[in-house]
């Protein structure tokens, strides 16, 4: 099979559209990549990645643009744990927008609370409340609590200067390059190892119990001829 290079082929080899999810793309490949034994086949591994790339760079792109962010849920087993299923590792333009300030929320301007001396009591929390007539009687200030009032200091955002907004770099939905992984050699999971055989030595001096050996030295010994008078 030729090279596949436009979304048409990749569709028609993963048997799914331009507007699918990354997962969806990696499920197509999966469900692919299984029937690569069957008699009527008519592409190659290499077939099977060019449309994965063509089809999955699109779905990422999309995500970016429409969330700021993308997402792979792969559905292999043995997911690489590099390129997270995607063959190929992205390397996205970045941007720069203005958010509003994460210190200020956006306002320009920071506002502290803090606590100040009463103006009427002198912070003593007590208030003398004279007559007419002469003399008076101490009561408690209702203008404070506890000799303290709790005022509101707005200072600028010396964050954002007291615009309310910052500049931020962030990923536009534009793929600068891709870098294949060499981890998974771009299939985006690892296959498992075939199982080693295991092989049994047998030791050069094996060593026999101690019963054993006393059995053997008497069946030496009985075997012996008898002496000659």
């Amino acid at each position: 099979m030729a090279e596949i290079t436009n979304y048409e082929e990749a569709s028609a080899l993963l048997k799914i559209t331009k507007e699918c999810k990354p997962s969806e793309v990696l499920m197509a490949v999966l469900k692919t990549y299984e029937k690569r034994n069957d008699d009527d086949i008519d592409w190659t591994l290499s077939n099977l990645k060019e449309a994965r790339n063509i089809l999955l760079q699109d779905s990422v792109s999309r995500q970016i643009k429409e969330q700021r962010y993308f997402e792979i849920i792969s559905p292999f087993k043995n997911t690489c744990i590099i390129c997270k299923g995607a063959g190929e590792i992205y390397k996205f333009v970045k941007k720069s927008v203005n958010v509003n300030c994460h210190i200020c929320a956006g306002k320009g301007e920071i506002k502290t609370p803090i606590k100040v001396q009463c103006e009427k009591c002198k912070g003593t929390g007590r208030f003398k409340k004279r007559w007419k007539e002469g003399g008076g009687i101490d009561v408690t200030c209702k203008f404070c609590k506890d000799g303290f009032n709790i005022k509101v200091k707005t200072t600028k955002c010396n964050n954002c200067l007291g615009k309310g907004k910052i500049e931020k770099l962030v990923l536009s939905d534009e793929i600068e390059s891709t870098t294949p992984c060499n981890r998974c050699q771009q299939k985006g999971f690892i296959e498992p190892k075939p199982p080693t055989k295991k092989i049994t030595s047998v030791p050069l001096n094996p060593v026999i119990s101690t019963s054993l050996a006393t059995k053997i030295k008497e069946l030496f010994v009985e075997s012996e001829p008898p002496p000659v008078e």
